[in-house]
């Protein structure tokens, strides 16, 4: 009979801290980031269909702040193969995720 490798027990421990005001935590990090945005400038910002909690309002704060910085924004659909791989099926995707060009003031 052959031998079972040797086991060693591992224990996961996953991390439950959360943001409690996403919005503002958004717009934090924006800040950071705003000297690299030049005015008038045209900013595509991709997004996928990871699961990510709260991503339509995560999406929308984005948006909102590069457009008072005066930035031109479209969205980008990146999502692989998902949607049959093509840019219609992933605007559907991202629609049933409530993203859309009249829910984020930009297009897709």
């Amino acid at each position: 009979m052959e031998s079972l490798p040797e086991m060693i027990k591992v224990e996961q421990i996953f991390d439950n801290s959360h943001i409690a005001d996403i919005e503002r935590h958004t717009l934090n990090e924006c800040e950071k980031y705003k000297s690299l945005f030049k005015p008038g400038e045209k900013i595509a910002v991709a997004t996928g269909s990871r699961g990510i909690t709260n991503l339509p309002l995560i999406l929308k704060t984005i948006i909102s702040f590069l457009k008072k910085n005066g930035n031109d924004v479209i969205i980008i659909p990146a999502m692989g193969s998902h949607g049959g791989a093509t840019a219609e099926g992933q605007i559907e995707i991202l629609e049933s995720y409530g993203i859309s060009e009249s829910a984020m003031g930009a297009p897709v």
